[in-house]
C-alpha cells in the first residue's frame, strides 16, 4: 500500500515537475523571442495622409537593436513621400478650406501645391457663400413678414419690396457662384 501510494507521489511529482519545465521552456522562448520592429514605411504613411508638415515630422527610433536607423528612415520617408501625394489634391484642399482648418500649403510637394490650393481656396469660398445664402434667405424671410402686415404704410411697403428684389438677386447670384463651384468640384 505504501508502494502504491510512493509511486503515486512520484508519477505525480514527475509530471507536475514536466509541466513546469515546458511551461517555462515556452515561457522563455516568447520573452527572448526575436525583436518586432516597428512598420516605418506605414508609419511614414499615416504622416503623410494626414498632411503632417516635414518640420513636424516624427523621429525615427528603431525598437529593435539590430535595425539599421537609416533604413527605418527610408522606410518612414518612402511611405511618407507615398501617402503625401494622395494628401496634397484639389479634393482634399477643397475640404480643409471647407471646414475651416488651418492648412500649411508649404506641406505639399512644389509640383502638388497649386492644386492643393486652389481647392483650399474653392472650399473657403464655398463655405463663405453657403454662409452668406442663408443670411440673405433670412433676411428674405424677415422682409416678406414684413410685407404682408396690412398696417404697414404704402411708402415703406415699396421700400420693403425693393429691398426684397435686391436680395432677390444676390441670393441668385450667390446660387450660381456655388453652382460654378460645385461644378468645378465634381471636375477636380
Amino acid at each position: 500500500m505504501q508502494t502504491k501510494s510512493l509511486q503515486l507521489l512520484v508519477v505525480v511529482l514527475v509530471v507536475g515537475l514536466s509541466v513546469l519545465f515546458l511551461f517555462g521552456c515556452a515561457h522563455s522562448n516568447i520573452a527572448n523571442g526575436p525583436c518586432q520592429e516597428l512598420d516605418w514605411y506605414e508609419i511614414g504613411r499615416a504622416d503623410g495622409a494626414k498632411g503632417l508638415s516635414t518640420s513636424t515630422l516624427r523621429q525615427i527610433k528603431p525598437v529593435c537593436p539590430a535595425t539599421d536607423e537609416s533604413l527605418a528612415e527610408a522606410l518612414y520617408q518612402n511611405g511618407y513621400d507615398g501617402a503625401i501625394s494622395s494628401y496634397c489634391t484639389y479634393r482634399q484642399g477643397f475640404q480643409a478650406g471647407l471646414a475651416g482648418q488651418p492648412v500649411k500649403v508649404d506641406r505639399c510637394p512644389p509640383l502638388l501645391r497649386d492644386d492643393f490650393t486652389h481647392g483650399l481656396t474653392s472650399g473657403q469660398r464655398f463655405a463663405e457663400l453657403q454662409k452668406n445664402r442663408k443670411t440673405i434667405a433670412s433676411r428674405l424671410q424677415s422682409l416678406n413678414q414684413s410685407l404682408h402686415n396690412r398696417a404697414l404704410a404704402l411708402p415703406r411697403r415699396a421700400i420693403l419690396h425693393g429691398q426684397k428684389l435686391k436680395l432677390e438677386e444676390k441670393i441668385k447670384a450667390v446660387q450660381r457662384e456655388i453652382a460654378s463651384i460645385q461644378k468645378e468640384r465634381s471636375l477636380n
